[in-house]
């Protein structure tokens, strides 16, 4: 059962007669679902926090990298954006959709040359329409 405040409040609102007992149950058995959801949530936060830690330098040196790249490109000409953009970009794929109604959409597809983040399988691409 629910602990606290939210628990009182509705006690007391149940000894007032604004809510019957089907509504009261039903009420504190959504706030003990809600805890539950929250102290797992919890529990998966505590547990993934060494991983986050270890990670964090990474997160660090990958911003500044790529601070310094930004700095760089503004100053840069088109060649050496070229350059640059064939250095990160392993491949473009560049597909057609056709949706229900017959409508043709490309959609493209980058594949950068690094490798892929703790997001997952496919993190070291980015697609659109």
């Amino acid at each position: 059962m629910p602990d606290g405040e939210e628990r009182a409040r509705l006690i007391n609102i149940y000894r007032k007669g604004l809510i019957g007992d089907d509504e009261l149950e039903r009420e504190l058995a959504s706030i003990s679902r809600e805890l539950s959801a929250l102290k797992e949530r919890q529990a998966t936060l505590i547990a993934e926090e060494p991983r986050a830690d270890e990670l964090r330098p990474q997160a660090l040196n990958a911003r500044t990298l790529l601070e310094q790249l930004r700095d760089k490109l503004e100053r840069a000409d088109a060649a050496a954006k070229r350059e640059l953009v064939q250095a990160l970009v392993e491949r473009i794929e560049v597909t057609t959709i056709t949706e229900e109604d017959g409508k043709r959409i490309p959609h493209v597809t980058v594949r950068y040359r690094f490798a892929p983040s703790v997001a997952g399988e496919n993190s070291d691409c980015i697609s659109g329409v």
